[in-house]
């Protein structure tokens, strides 16, 4: 093994640890994803419950469950076990997650290119911002990208040769066999093994994008020579404009012709997939099942799966004429790297058509990106970071293109650097407008924060000026990922912990606390998952058409009942119903919430506030 086969996933391991490490529980915990994963985490660790994840009890007496399958909660009870239980114990396990995966990312993009691309993509990937901020949170992507990234260097080791080389030009990035699926039985099983763990992180989803990304490549890969198509058309003009859009759409249809799909599927061992992840997989569906009477499932997988795939939920609604969101999101999740776009499709494209031996490395990264951007623009329900698992596809042509820069090999204009870096710039001095709003709402006197769009707008303005002047092109990458990588620090140390200063929560309950030594808490008209996990306690939501069981728990806490409502539902609502028979025992400002006001706030709105109640 060559000697950069270790230092480079070791340095990978060592620079991203202190990136995702650093300053992990210095901020409270964002609603709602990670309150809401937090909250149930917790909760099964102080019961001793390794099955069903609850978050807190509703006003019918029925649990509000968390919405993802168990992976997560694992991850976060051992790390409770290890750590206690706080904000760094509960985004341990994605930190922990989010670097291995970039270990597992370099060793797929040295099989499928080489060792100098590999070592890009994990850095340029380890340095995007959006990665960072799923590393450093209480969701499900940095496990799911772990165990999906496993399963498809499973796939690359059995279909692509070893690639022992460096340099782009000596490469063979070869297929091994005309399948193009691994013919090793056991790979065969650990693949299907990791997509199985998938199922447990995110379920449907963790299994069919990976497994439609592979399967994409097979389909393309597989096509059988078009002879037909290569005979020389007649010259005049019409015939050749006719003759070459019909063969653009039949290359576009011929992967998809039904007899060849059922091919490639059955070349995949769909039989033995189905029993491996079965068995990884089902004992847990099948216990949560049980133990909730089949509430949890029907929730998971008619709600929050088919539910989210053919309707909009939690406002997240645009139309499908939205088709630019997702490939507007994957520049987003792969920023900064991203400002490299056109330049690096402008090269890929030239190479492809001249002839590389990235080839198929080319096309397996693209599929990995475009089957990400084109299924999600389909769906009912759409977020950014439904497509974060394709910003690899997405970075491996990046890094391949800075690569080819490094040995002045690029097919681009050299323009295209001067563009980027002021598309930098630029979004340095967006960034800066949006956020001289943001601080007005939400951080006030917090100037501070202006520090990191000042530091975009000057990196932009620096690097611009360095790759014009400097003449060693390893100096000029080596210091955009100096950049990079600190712009990350900014953000998800600094930024977040500064930010962070701005949540009343725990003094909210502290002023109770203060007065009460077991309080009782529910919720009137609003819930945060954060209430339940820094209350240390389920949190009963009571709404507007719900007055009777309110004065229930009222009349059953006489001395140590509760509300936590905002202002604007306490004036609306409870005051009619109650009078002046509530006092108001602290009012902290509503986190991130807004209303409308009449006054000159930012944007005509202020932040909204919270109140909470106790009955004299």
């Amino acid at each position: 093994m060559t000697k950069d086969f270790w230092l480079a996933p070791l340095f990978i391991v060592v620079v991203f640890s202190v990136v995702y490490l650093g300053f992990l529980g210095g901020s409270y915990l964002w609603d709602w994803d990670e309150t809401v994963y937090a909250a149930a985490g917790k909760q099964m660790f102080e019961r001793g419950d390794w099955v069903v994840p609850i978050v807190t009890a509703k006003s019918d007496g029925s649990y509000f469950y968390g919405d993802k399958p168990i992976m997560m909660y694992w991850g976060m009870i051992v790390s409770f076990h290890i750590f206690g239980v706080n904000e760094f114990a509960a985004r341990f396990p994605s930190a922990f997650f989010g670097t291995l995966s970039l270990v597992l990312v370099y060793f797929l993009v040295r099989r499928i290119m080489n060792s100098r691309v590999a070592f890009i993509t994990a850095c340029c990937l380890g340095s995007a911002v959006f990665y960072g901020v799923e590393s450093r949170s209480v969701t499900t992507d940095a496990t799911l990208m772990f165990w999906t990234t496993a399963a498809t260097l499973c796939y690359v080791i059995g279909v692509f040769k070893p690639n022992r080389t460096t340099n782009a030009t000596n490469s063979s990035v070869q297929t091994t066999q005309r399948t193009f699926f691994p013919t090793s039985y056991p790979l065969c099983l650990l693949l299907y093994f990791c997509l199985g763990m998938s199922f447990l992180c995110k379920g449907p989803v963790g299994v069919v994008l990976p497994m439609a990304v592979i399967g994409m490549f097979m389909l393309i890969k597989r096509l059988p020579p078009r002879d037909w198509l290569l005979t020389p058309p007649k010259r005049s003009p019409v015939s050749v404009f006719v003759r070459s859009s019909s063969d653009t759409i039949v290359t576009m249809l011929r992967p998809f012709n039904p007899i060849h799909f059922a091919k490639t599927v059955w070349a995949m061992r769909p039989l033995t997939a189905i029993v491996v992840m079965f068995l990884a997989a089902a004992p847990w569906y099948l216990l949560v099942h049980h133990q909730t009477g089949g509430v949890w499932t029907s929730f998971f997988f008619g709600e929050h799966n088919f539910g989210r795939a053919t309707v909009a939920m939690e406002g997240h609604s645009y139309p499908l004429d939205y088709l630019w969101y997702y490939p507007l999101s994957l520049l987003c999740i792969t920023f900064p790297a991203s400002i490299f776009f056109v330049p690096s499709l402008l090269d890929m494209g030239r190479r492809m058509w001249l002839g590389t031996p990235f080839r198929d490395g080319y096309i397996f990264a693209a599929c990995w990106a475009l089957v990400y951007v084109g299924v999600f623009s389909v769906v009912g329900t759409k977020m950014p970071n439904y497509v974060f698992l394709g910003g690899t596809g997405a970075m491996i042509i990046y890094a391949a293109f800075i690569e080819h820069w490094l040995r002045h090999d690029e097919l681009a204009n050299k323009c295209w650097f001067n563009v980027a870096f002021a598309v930098l710039t630029v979004v340095g001095v967006v960034t800066a407008i949006a956020l001289h709003f943001l601080i007005a709402l939400f951080a006030k006197g917090d100037y501070v924060l202006y520090v990191v769009p000042a530091y975009v707008i000057v990196t932009g303005i620096t690097l611009i000026i360095v790759v014009n002047t400097a003449k060693n092109r390893n100096i000029i990458a080596i210091t955009m990922f100096l950049a990079a990588t600190l712009l990350s620090v900014l953000i998800l140390q600094f930024g977040a912990v500064t930010i962070s200063k701005h949540q009343d929560y725990k003094k909210m309950f502290a002023a109770v606390d203060a007065e009460c030594k077991e309080p009782v808490y529910c919720s009137f008209g609003q819930f945060e998952p954060s209430w339940v996990f820094y209350s240390n306690q389920q949190i009963v939501r009571y709404d507007a058409d719900e007055m009777p069981q309110l004065h229930k728990f009222l009349s059953e806490h006489k001395n140590n009942g509760y509300i936590i409502t905002s202002r604007n539902k306490y004036e609306q609502y409870l005051t009619t119903e109650f009078g002046d028979t509530l006092r108001e025992v602290t009012t902290v400002p509503y986190f991130l919430k807004l209303e409308k006001t009449k006054d000159n706030a930012a944007l005509g709105m202020k932040q909204r506030e919270l109140v909470v109640l106790k009955k004299m």
